[in-house]
């Protein structure tokens, strides 16, 4: 009885806790703006109507295209982005399929209201890139260009998993996939903290691949 009385003791101070701190929203300082703003009342025709009065408007201004992978081999114990972890090419290659679809979609909306991209910064984020193997990298990229004037991009950064890569595919993703930055997670080069948010990468590997070329 003493046993039950003190689980119970505990279950109930647990739940107040959970109850003081639990948010149904946990923002995430990428997004802009952040979901507290966001509305749920908010659907596909508000979404294509927003887009219909901005861009006419806005048509010179520059435009960030952003591009999602969900997909990591590891999980980061920090991470709050939406994402797989997985190491089935299979479910990358299914995304992939859909992620097409979606494209097609937002361009077609595009077209048929002349609107146009005027896309200066080109960000594939995830997730992680990374996992993406090279044809299907390549594929994207081509996709992409077929779409707008990959002219004037200015900035295109594949965000890149330093555990995951090698010089060669680095190079690989500047000289074929026209890639001129990189974004590297690297929270802490401390290896105590690495281990604590299970992503240990010491200073070591970045030099490794790090390439003046």
């Amino acid at each position: 009885m003493t046993h039950t009385i003190t689980q119970n003791s505990k279950l109930t101070k647990n739940a107040s806790l959970i109850k003081k701190y639990h948010t149904n929203l946990v923002y995430d300082y990428t997004e802009y703006p952040t979901k507290g703003n966001w509305s749920e009342n908010f659907g596909d025709k508000d979404y294509k109507e927003a887009m219909r009065e901005w861009f006419p408007k806005n048509s010179s201004k520059p435009v960030l295209f952003y591009v999602h992978t969900p997909f990591c081999e590891q999980l980061c114990w920090f991470c709050t982005c939406s994402k797989v972890i997985t190491t089935d090419y299979e479910k990358v290659k299914d995304y992939l399929v859909y992620l097409y679809k979606e494209i097609d979609l937002l361009f077609d909306f595009l077209n048929d209201n002349k609107i146009k991209l005027n896309v200066e910064t080109i960000f594939f984020g995830g997730g992680s890139p990374t996992i993406l193997n090279r044809e299907d990298l390549k594929k994207l990229v081509d996709k992409l260009k077929s779409l707008f004037d990959w002219s004037k991009v200015v900035n295109f950064t594949i965000e890149s998993d330093p555990r995951r890569v090698d010089e060669d595919r680095l190079l690989y993703n500047n000289k074929v996939c026209g890639a001129n930055r990189i974004s590297f997670g690297m929270q802490d080069f401390d290896i105590n903290v690495q281990r604590r948010v299970n992503r240990e990468q010491p200073a070591e590997l970045f030099k490794q691949i790090l390439t003046n070329i």
